[in-house]
């Protein structure tokens, strides 16, 4: 086991809560551990108190303004496996948030989530394609079941018809 990482204030902490603890048991006549196996139970309550503990705060990403100019094109497509229909969900914003153009669009058969997210981006070129919009640069960043979550953006660099 390795300590390295727990604090000399946590482990004194624990070991005199522990000490007190396996003291009530023989006061109550309960059975006791050997001093060994105190020892390395004291170690890992601290190792797992100091793990528990630590801060790992994900920091979501929002929103981001796209430059001066430009238009922001951000789309989701969401699929529902009871039944095999997914959805897809398009919004068009400029540089100050402004909401300029949007879709929806429900699939009654769809075969995965994937699927959606890909008729998503076909929403996405069609909506952009109806406002007069070309010339689509785009960061594609994905997003999945297993907890890493992050979105398609999506940057228009000329806009001909607004």
């Amino acid at each position: 086991m390795n300590l390295n990482q727990v604090g000399l204030a946590e482990l004194i902490l624990t070991g005199g809560w522990y000490i007190w603890w396996e003291r009530r048991k023989f006061v109550h006549g309960e059975a006791i551990q050997q001093p060994m196996q105190s020892a390395l139970s004291i170690a890992s309550l601290t190792t797992n108190y100091k793990t528990a503990m630590k801060k790992s705060i994900k920091q979501r990403e929002g929103w981001k303004r796209p430059p001066e100019g430009k238009l922001l094109i951000n789309i989701d497509g969401s699929f529902r496996e009871e039944s095999g229909s997914g959805s897809t969900g398009v919004v068009i914003r400029d540089s100050k948030g402004t909401f300029i153009a949007g879709s929806c669009n429900y699939m009654e058969h769809v075969v995965d989530a994937p699927t959606s997210e890909v008729m998503a981006l076909k929403e996405r070129l069609l909506l952009a394609q109806r406002i007069g919009c070309n010339g689509l640069h785009h960061t594609v960043r994905l997003h999945g079941s297993r907890g890493n979550y992050e979105t398609w953006d999506l940057v228009c660099c000329r806009c001909t018809n607004l």
